[in-house]
């Protein structure tokens, strides 16, 4: 339980204040906090010291343990569920009952709609009435109320004579559903300890599930009776439940927090006894609500006016919907989108109209047997209620977002699967038991995938972010939402279908689900373990901002019974770079963020204060916190301070001084101690820094004269871009005007590519001996010469000369220009710097798709000269343009030539600081490949390593385990670029859209075009977002999407080879393939492996291994691209589309497990992000000196 230091303790309550005073901490502390030394073995004192204040101060402490599941609050919760069986169990029995409906009563498919849709429009009713309902009865008694009028309807259906009749029930069944759908989580949330709340309150989607595989076994079982029996018996069976929900609910308890409401401490205290782990536990529980409930009041929270809750003209909910709708703070505003939008997605999906037509579905799919169709639904049923327990049991675990995330994108995948398959079937002549199959398991992923994430977390989240007075009438509001949007969609389901088919409508689903996953991703924050009373913080972004001058106290804390003086500092950087020394050398001070937190419990680091960057200044004295039963209580002061620097400066940085590890890492608890000592440093005018040079992109600050060189070294890259642009469309007349095979045009094509392997393996030694910038210089003249070739080559023989030529320029520019950019960028902008190279291979492929389209009208022996003989061009400005760069700082220092390192880090650099730091950092780099020091010293020129000798015996012979791990990284990563075959794509593409249909050259440029645009957009957003998000979510993502995409188009390519006609719309799903294939290669794979391949290796290997990696990038993709064809030949470019899927998925799971973040990482400490060591020691090396 939180409290202010000014608050003294009540009696009942067994935490205890640390002295505010120093005086009162073990003497080495206090010491430590003057800025004395640390004697040797100070790190023990302060082990026992700490220890044996545990005992003077923290008598009675709560024992660190696991989630505990309390046997009486489950109780309660399985109860309240149990109500939500209802619903699930209509939403089953539905499905199979309204197929002999039709036939018994002679209705249309319009009245089935209605008939289905009508339960979820009426339960609108009582959703919206729920709210005030369960405000004033209590929420026991709301149960109750769905219960029976639940059970009305259902007996209303079973007798229904006639369709009039029947809609009846089904009305007032629609009613009871809305009062339950609100009231059962909301009660589960509130009756719930933090910790548990997760499993508790998905058990109402457990028994949803559970009621809907019941449905699914009631309609199998009865569906061998007479027409007019079985459907009136499946629905008049949901009386039963209804009944012993009702019978069930006499003995739960009311809602804790709505017995404080009410005023009724006493009754309120006892039910939280019951339902927590320990007395004590529980009355931290109560204190947390009381002073939730005085919010409701004018009085302070003391609990003095509690009693009068009863005329308090909150305690009914008056006003809630004012504050709710119309004048909402900022915090309940995104509560209501997040809840309201949750609830939204959930039906949106068309989950619930999948599974009440499901039996269509698969009529469609070629399943006529009733039996048959009902049994499937049943495999379905049992498929959606083990994943919901599986969600259910690992909710507290893994928390709300990751589910809610993985379930909402695998729905759309699904439903994408089931669309093609559906597709597929609509436009055979047969119907292979293959596509059945696939459609059958596509429903069931779905209905898995729900399950797993919108399922259960809907409802969690429903009915924990609200704050207590507004959590009846805000869950009210959202599930009415829920039902408003399930109702339509039911009632339209089929219309719909009828009109786009299903599977226009399956894709459509999928798409809406993509805009869900986004809508996730960045409007619900996690709430696991955290307090019903601590959430409503979540939605609110005001923090406070640390700047210098700004001085961070902690006054007390208590953790676990043991005393823990000082804080944690995890970072002062937001690109969590050396953070300590960034601030001390003038990081503007919008950036700064001091992350403070006390660990440990089982989820792993708990967060007390977060300070960081905002648009105003925030103060606040105290900051309290609760993180729930396993952390029992502490108080954290924050205080202005100014401190006078040593030249009229003013500010603070804080060092650590001394860290106390104890205990176990794993199974069990994880104790720490660190001491700090507070200083102080010589600020300047930071701003007007700041302000001198650079611009923020990204979240990073970019030097312009580094931008400007990362610029001129990149555009060499364009050279390859180019040509594989405009080769794609050159070889459909060079083909023709050379009379050429397809084996010569895949040669053709596919040399650049393999002879650029040997300007790739030559480049690391050359870049060693001649520098970076000459071997730029070196890469655009001999690609020069290659395009003057290509351009003027009277034959095939010529111009193949020209290409070999031209691919040994291309390797040594994709090895040459990212190492280039790496080695001159500040740490926090080399994502986006070294990303360069990538987008302009990008703009270069736009570029040469562009010049196919202009040129194409050209006599056929001009065009495609023109087209290869245009890249001259560019090599001519690269060349010139290199003139104006400076040599690579690193390079520089390798070479002895340490003063002009200086001058270039200087220059790239936003201050003088920030140079010398990067400097010192180099130096201590290469001084493991120096034998002498100084570095500058003249002697240092001779060493052997300075030109790379004895480098390819260290990375292949005898690596180290780091080495070896960056090898097996840059060598991956740069396989499977290629293995995916996106330049054989792109190479091929016009080949790819002329089996699909589209056979005008004019026409096949212009897709192209498209498809360069698409490319080049989404290469610069990530190379701008690559700082900020990092290297890993943005591979991942374009990996997972590449492996889509190229399923996708496996698909369509399979449908246009099997089918008579070619459908516009299959045409467009090859497009639209191979466009999102692209596009998701220049997010994830296409920048980024030019990233990890220039930045991973130590200083003395990155020449040498980089050009490895580089070499077996080129020659993959020249062996993909001379392949391509043939093997398209033999299985077809469906089939060929395929298998690079499934390479994709072999890639995917090597980047998760072989890639580490390298975010804001300086080149120096790579190595140590490689070893097998906790990151947090990353910053070991560069801590401050104690003085």
């Amino acid at each position: 339980m939180p409290f202010s230091s000014t608050q003294k303790p009540e009696k009942h309550h067994d935490y205890h204040l640390l002295p505010d005073s120093e005086s009162a901490l073990p003497a080495e502390t206090t010491d430590l906090k003057n800025g004395g030394r640390i004697r040797e073995g100070a790190s023990h004192v302060l082990a026992n010291e700490a220890e044996s204040h545990k005992h003077k101060l923290l008598k009675g402490a709560p024992v660190h343990r696991k989630a505990y599941l309390n046997k009486y609050a489950l109780g309660g919760a399985i109860l309240a569920s149990t109500n939500s069986i209802l619903l699930g169990y209509d939403i089953g029995v539905m499905s199979g009952a309204v197929l002999y409906i039709r036939e018994n009563m002679n209705i249309s498919s319009t009245q089935i709609e209605i008939l289905v849709g009508s339960l979820n429009v009426c339960s609108l009713i009582g959703s919206l009435a729920s709210g005030k309902t369960s405000d004033w009865i209590g929420r026991r008694y709301t149960i109750i109320l769905a219960a029976a009028t639940f059970l009305i309807g259902a007996l209303l259906m079973g007798l229904a004579p006639s369709f009039l009749f029947l809609m009846a029930g089904r009305v007032v069944a629609g009613i009871g559903v809305g009062f339950s759908l609100m009231i059962a989580p909301v009660y589960v949330a509130e009756l719930s300890p933090a910790l548990t709340r997760g499993f508790l309150t998905s058990l109402p989607e457990v028994f949803i599930n559970l009621g809907i595989l019941l449905g699914y076994i009631a309609n199998y079982t009865l569906s061998g009776l007479p027409q007019h029996i079985n459907w009136r018996l499946m629905l008049g069976l949901a009386a039963f439940p209804a009944i012993i929900v009702a019978l069930g609910v006499l003995v739960m308890p009311e809602s804790p927090r709505w017995l404080v409401v009410k005023g009724r401490i006493s009754e309120a205290r006892e039910v939280l006894i019951k339902t927590s782990e320990t007395k004590e536990e529980a009355e931290l529980r109560l204190a947390e609500i009381v002073k939730a409930a005085s919010f409701l009041y004018e009085s302070p929270d003391d609990g003095s006016s509690l009693g009068q809750a009863g005329s308090s003209s909150n305690w009914h909910g008056q006003g809630v919907w004012k504050e709710l709708l119309l004048s909402p703070s900022r915090p309940i505003r995104r509560i209501v989108i997040a809840a309201l939008g949750v609830n939204f997605f959930m039906q949106a999906s068309g989950n619930d109209a999948v599974v009440y037509y499901s039996p269509e579905v698969f009529r469609d799919a070629g399943i006529h047997n009733k039996k048959q169709l009902v049994g499937v639904t049943v495999i379905m049923g049992i498929t959606k209620t083990f994943f919901v327990l599986v969600s259910a049991f690992f909710l507290d675990r893994f928390g709300r977002r990751p589910l809610l995330l993985l379930g909402s994108a695998g729905m759309a995948i699904s439903l994408a699967g089931l669309g093609l398959g559906s597709k597929y079937l609509e436009y055979s002549n047969n119907t292979p038991g293959w596509a059945i199959a696939l459609c059958v398991v596509a429903v069931c992923a779905a209905a898995s995938f729900f399950s797993i994430g919108l399922g259960p977390i809907t409802w969690v989240y429903s009915s924990e972010i609200f704050p207590l007075r507004l959590r009846a009438q805000g869950s009210s509001l959202a599930i009415s939402v829920n039902r408003l949007v399930s109702g339509l969609v039911a009632m339209t389901f089929l219309s719909i279908s009828r009109e786009i088919t299903f599977g226009g409508m399956f894709f459509a689903l999928a798409g809406i689900m993509v805009v869900g996953t986004i809508f996730f991703y960045y409007c619900l924050p996690e709430t696991k373990g955290k307090s019903l009373e601590e959430i409503e913080a979540l939605f609110d972004d005001e923090v406070l901002k640390f700047t210098c001058g700004q001085q961070i106290l902690p006054k007390c804390v208590l953790w676990h019974g043991h005393a823990i003086f000082g804080n944690e500092e995890k970072s002062l950087s937001t690109q969590n770079r050396k953070g300590l020394d960034l601030v001390e050398i003038g990081m503007p001070y919008e950036s700064c963020i001091a992350y403070v937190s006390l660990f440990w419990d089982n989820a792993g680091f708990l967060d007390m204060a977060i300070l960081e960057k905002g648009s105003k200044r925030k103060e606040r004295q105290i900051l309290d916190y609760s993180l729930g039963r396993e952390c029992w209580g502490f108080s954290w002061g924050l205080k202005e301070k100014d401190v006078g620097g040593s030249n009229g400066g003013g500010g603070a940085y804080v060092e650590r001084v001394a860290t106390w590890w104890r205990g176990r890492r794993r199974g069990g608890v994880e104790e720490k101690a660190v001491a700090w000592r507070l200083g102080n440093f010589n600020m300047e005018t930071i701003e007007d820094k700041r302000s001198e040079r650079g611009f923020v992109l990204g979240g990073a600050r970019i030097n312009k004269f580094t931008l400007l060189c990362a610029l001129l070294a990149s555009t060499n890259s364009i050279l390859l871009g180019y040509d594989i642009g405009v080769m794609s469309g050159a070889v459909l007349f060079i083909k023709e005007n050379l009379k050429i095979t397809s084996v010569q045009e895949e040669i053709l094509v596919g040399t650049l590519n393999v002879f650029s392997l040997v300007g790739s393996l030559a480049s690391g030694k050359t870049s060693d001996y001649i520098g970076r910038r000459y071997t730029i210089v070196l890469a655009a003249a001999t690609f020069l010469i290659g395009a003057l070739l290509m351009g003027l080559a009277p034959s095939f023989s010529f111009l193949m000369a020209g290409r070999i030529i031209a691919g040994i320029g291309v390797g040594y520019s994709l090895m040459i220009s990212p190492v280039y950019a790496a080695e001159i960028s500040p740490a926090m902008s080399r994502g986006f710097l070294t990303s360069l190279p990538e987008v302009f291979i990008t703009f270069g492929i736009l570029l040469g798709y562009i010049m196919n389209y202009a040129l194409s009208s050209l006599p056929q022996h001009l065009n495609w000269r023109l087209m290869l003989g245009l890249a001259a061009m560019p090599s001519i400005g690269v060349a010139l343009g290199v003139i104006a760069m400076p040599e690579s700082p690193r390079w520089l220092v390798m070479q002895g030539k340490v003063n002009q390192a200086k001058e270039v880090l200087i220059k790239t650099s936003n201050s003088k600081e920030e140079a010398e730091l990067r400097l010192e950092e180099i130096k201590k780099a290469a001084s493991l490949v120096l034998d002498t020091s100084p570095i500058g010293s003249p002697d240092s020129a001779h060493q052997s390593n300075w030109h790379g000798q004895g480098v390819w015996k260290e990375l292949l012979l005898r690596p180290t385990r780091p080495v070896r791990r960056m090898l097996i990284t840059a060598i991956g990563i740069n396989f499977f670029m290629q293995a995916s075959g996106n330049d054989a794509v792109m190479y091929y593409c016009p080949e790819v859209f002329r089996a699909a249909g589209i056979h005008n050259k004019k026409e096949l440029f212009g897709v192209n075009v498209i498809m360069g645009i698409a490319k080049t957009s989404f290469v610069l957003f990530s190379a701008l977002y690559l700082d900020r998000f990092g290297r890993r979510p943005l591979l991942l993502v374009g990996s997972i999407g590449m492996v889509m995409s190229l399923a996708g188009l496996g698909l369509g390519s399979k449908f246009l080879e099997h089918s008579d006609s070619k459908p516009s719309w299959a045409i467009v799903l090859c497009i639209v393939a191979v466009c999102a294939d692209v596009s998701f290669f220049s997010i994830g794979l296409g920048p980024i492996t030019w990233v990890y391949s220039s930045e991973i290796f130590p200083m003395r290997l990155r020449a040498q291994g980089s050009s490895l990696a580089i070499s077996v990038n080129r020659l993959v993709s020249g062996v993909v691209s001379m392949t391509f064809l043939t093997i398209s030949n033999k299985i077809t470019f469906g089939g060929m589309f395929f298998v690079l899927a499934g390479i994709m998925v072999v890639g995917t799971i090597f980047f998760y497990v072989f890639l580490p973040e390298t975010k804001g990482k300086t080149l120096e400490e790579m190595g140590a992000v490689f070893e097998n060591k906790d990151t947090k020691n990353h910053n070991k090396g560069r801590e401050m000196a104690v003085v």
